[in-house]
């Protein structure tokens, strides 16, 4: 299934991870709030693996395709009626009996969809031994009544804004993790870019930040990492610019 080690030391995160515990050694299913890219499917598949059963099957149902392709949803009572899955749900929850449903973008359907699908996955996880993990980015359709008022406990994931002592922790772990992957030396980041990187409000969380600490991985020019080495949105944000390389003397 991969890393889902939930990585920083921000007293948040510190405080999120005590209650995925509490969470995972429990029956208990549970909505994931947060911006964008803040990790809410990494902390499902935390809890899931540090469950009672970590082998199990963690089946993703992505509610922003379902919306697209018109699922029904009113029919999918019918769909895994007598336990036999079919369609797009009825299939999810089959697959996920005896492990965790995740059902991710919850914002794509309004209140009364997104009650009628978690209500059906309930009733469904009530004989199947099946643990509900749901996710709703707050910059979509906003917080999810429904799954609140079905009695799934809430936990919030901050913006990485929030938790800026993070970053290094983050920059440090992508930056080993693409350095493996692309066969290049490891690097360091120069006190500048680090500001600059610190500084950056990153509206697109740790994945904005995975995704540009991979490009400074394999377009990097050296083994130290420089401001001019950033995005340039990004890199103005540093105190100061790291002096290019000298140029060679010209002699008659």
């Amino acid at each position: 299934m991969g890393d889902s080690t939930i990585r920083g030391a921000h007293p948040v995160i510190r405080a999120i991870v005590s209650v995925a515990a509490r969470i995972a050694a429990s029956d208990v299913n549970a909505v994931i709030l947060g911006e964008h890219g803040t990790g809410k499917e990494l902390l499902a598949r935390h809890i899931h693996q540090k469950g009672r059963e970590p082998e199990a099957a963690f089946v993703r149902l992505d509610c922003q395709d379902l919306a697209t392709r018109a699922v029904a949803i009113d029919l999918c009572n019918s769909a895994i009626g007598n336990g036999s899955g079919t369609g797009a749900i009825g299939g999810a929850l089959e697959r996920a009996r005896g492990g965790t449903l995740f059902v991710d973008r919850l914002e794509s359907f309004d209140t009364d969809r997104q009650f009628q699908l978690l209500s059906t996955v309930l009733t469904y996880a009530a004989s199947e031994h099946l643990r509900l993990l749901a996710a709703a980015d707050l910059n979509g359709a906003g917080r999810s009544s429904a799954a609140v008022e079905l009695g799934l406990v809430e936990i919030q994931v901050p913006a990485l804004r929030q938790r800026r002592s993070d970053i290094p922790v983050l920059v440090r772990y992508f930056l080993d993790l693409y350095a493996d992957r692309h066969g290049v030396s490891a690097q360091r980041v120069e006190t500048a870019a680090m500001v600059a990187l610190w500084q950056y409000d990153w509206p697109g969380n740790v994945r904005e930040l995975e995704s540009v600490v991979e490009r400074i991985v394999v377009l990097g020019r050296g083994e130290v990492i420089y401001c001019r080495d950033l995005p340039p949105h990004i890199a103005a944000l540093g105190q100061y610019r790291a002096p290019d390389p000298p140029r060679p003397l010209l002699t008659a």
